[in-house]
């Protein structure tokens, strides 16, 4: 082998390793966009649920509320009706 094929082989050698760690380079940069890209998404969707957690704190909030009047009056009615069949019964039983 001549020292001009040596060094032919070597440069082509050389070049396809430079074509590999390009092809390396390149497949790093897709995989690294793909992955900006799906923590783009996730982090629209953790938005979306925080948004939506929050809305429904607000309506377990009301329904708290609702919830707790309602019992009041629930409370003030049974004893409204306590005491109107205490009075019944007194009447009834002369």
């Amino acid at each position: 082998m001549t020292t001009v094929e040596a060094i032919q082989e070597r440069m082509e050698g050389a070049v396809r390793r430079l074509e590999t760690a390009v092809d390396a380079a390149l497949a790093a940069r897709a995989a690294e966009s793909e992955a900006k890209a799906e923590l783009a998404t996730r982090a629209s969707e953790v938005e979306a649920l925080k948004a939506e957690r929050d809305r429904l704190a607000g309506e377990l909030q009301t329904i708290r509320a609702e919830n707790a009047a309602l019992r009041q009056t629930t409370d003030t009615v049974s004893g409204r009706l306590e005491g109107a069949i205490d009075k019944l019964k007194t009447v009834l039983d002369g």
